[in-house]
């Protein structure tokens, strides 16, 4: 309908018609990815946001409830500059999306060539021959066996949650174990558009993280739209804030509000869950004080949003709420329905979340936080797909098993490369990709499982944070 009309009046040679009136061609409220906030999103009086693609601007607003994504994949490039996300998620230069974006161009700024890469060019083929599709990425969701451990996973987690709410000491060994395993390979994928074909099931299947591992709105922002587009980019990478004031990465100079820290910091690690899905959400919804939201902006750098895209309507702005409701829900349950003593109660209330916390800031972050991937060269890599492969370490790449116990987040180098790929496909499509790396110089770095990741990552942070002091200890002594 709307597509095959705008692309035949493209044809004919006539693009002005088939653009939104001039007087909407400004674009509006657009801002840097990483320098995206809290604060409002569009000036007032402003009619509509744009998206900003390759420098040129568009209006999908007609093509948002036809996007083969779905309508939030669509949004969360909305009012900022979607480039690196566009690239993430499309190939780039070519195919039916790239072709799509010309049909919904506004103004006459034509969007900039993007850089040729062969390495790019590698990765698309490669997807191409594993999957047997000229576009892999609608095919490459789920795969069946998959979807049956899923389900597996789902009763277990269901008993655990049952056991959990009856007092049983049974639900607190199965519900963080499996709350993980489902989230992580459910949750995760489908806020990546991966699971499914469908976009609702995709958004329904987003909040299975609740309530421990992060409310779904914020998450997108935070980890599809700033992170996955900035990875280990000290100013514009919000992973690197989970344990401030300790410093996480090489390149980081910058002083924090509190720069004092100490072994206590690491701690930090337990209450993850509890920053993602109550702090976060929280502030970024602008439902609490302006207090909380100032302390909020000044000792989390850079600060998560809602996508602009979602922050317009009002359905998205609720929902954001959703992952706190669930998360202080879940905190008092026990207080007021499981019998015992005051010790018994407060097991059943903070065991869950600081096991499920520990278990996702261990396994999300030893990948990133290692030397070599954050070192200078790095940084200014001008190869988008190449510096998404070098900001990882990987470990035991082709084990189905940890792919399944990680939700393929033991291969973040591939993981970032093609997120809208299910996880279930990663471990055989990790022997291509290695040759791939090899051939255009792209140096992989692996360990042997992730306890040598773990110990590698934690000898990095120790290093940037205690090593100074000790020297000045043993000087002083």
């Amino acid at each position: 309908g709307e597509i095959a009309i705008r692309q035949r009046r493209l044809r004919e040679g006539s693009p002005r018609r088939m653009c939104v009136p001039a007087e909407q061609e400004k674009i509006v409220g657009v801002v840097p990815a990483e320098k995206a906030s809290c604060a409002p999103v569009r000036p007032a009086g402003a009619e509509k946001l744009l998206w900003r693609l390759h420098g040129a601007e568009y209006d999908f607003e007609p093509f948002v409830k036809s996007h083969p994504g779905g309508e939030i994949a669509i949004r969360l490039g909305q009012g900022i500059d979607a480039t690196l996300l566009f690239a993430s998620y499309h190939a780039v230069g070519k195919g039916r999306a790239w072709a799509t974006l010309e049909c919904f161009r506004v103004g006459a700024k034509l969007p900039e060539p993007p850089a040729p890469s062969p390495f790019r060019d590698d990765v698309e083929k490669m997807l191409e021959s594993h999957f047997n599709s000229a576009e892999p990425r609608r095919v490459s969701k789920a795969s069946a066996s998959h979807i049956a451990l899923m389900a597996l996973f789902g009763v277990l987690q269901l008993v655990g949650w049952v056991a959990w709410a009856r007092g049983e000491l049974l639900g607190l060994l199965l519900l963080p174990v499996f709350h993980w395993l489902f989230a992580v390979n459910v949750s995760h994928d489908a806020t990546h558009f991966a699971c499914s074909k469908s976009p609702l099931l995709n958004s329904l299947l987003s909040y299975t993280s609740l309530p421990y591992f992060y409310s779904p709105v914020t998450w997108y922002a935070q980890h599809v739209v700033m992170h996955h587009t900035h990875a280990n980019e000290v100013n514009s990478d919000p992973d690197l804030q989970h344990f401030q004031p300790m410093k996480i990465h090489t390149l980081d100079t910058r002083v924090h509000k509190n720069e004092t820290h100490t072994l206590l910091d690491y701690v930090k690690l337990l209450g993850t869950g509890l920053h993602l899905s109550l702090q976060i959400p929280v502030a970024a919804s602008g439902v609490t004080t302006a207090s909380y939201a100032k302390w909020y902006k000044e000792m989390y750098v850079p600060a998560v949003f809602i996508p602009p895209g979602l922050a317009a309507i009002r359905d998205f702005r609720m929902l954001s709420l959703l992952g706190p409701a669930a998360f202080v829900f879940a905190l008092f349950y026990p207080y007021w329905a499981v019998q015992g003593t005051f010790l018994y109660r407060s097991a059943f209330a903070f065991i869950p979340p600081t096991a499920c916390s520990a278990i996702f800031a261990v396994i999300t972050q030893v990948s990133h936080v290692q030397p070599e991937a954050q070192t200078h060269a790095l940084a200014i890599e001008p190869d988008f797909l190449k510096r998404q492969a070098l900001t990882s370490v990987d470990y035991c790449a082709d084990s189905r098993l940890w792919g399944v116990l990680t939700g393929g987040l033991n291969v973040q180098s591939l993981h970032h490369l093609v997120p809208c790929v299910h996880s279930s496909h990663y471990a055989a499509l990790y022997p291509q990709f290695r040759v791939i790396c090899d051939r255009h110089g792209v140096k992989l770095a692996e360990r042997r499982g992730l306890l040598h990741a773990a110990r590698t990552a934690l000898s990095h942070v120790w290093r940037l944070n205690h090593s100074k002091r000790m020297q000045l200890m043993k000087e002083l002594l």
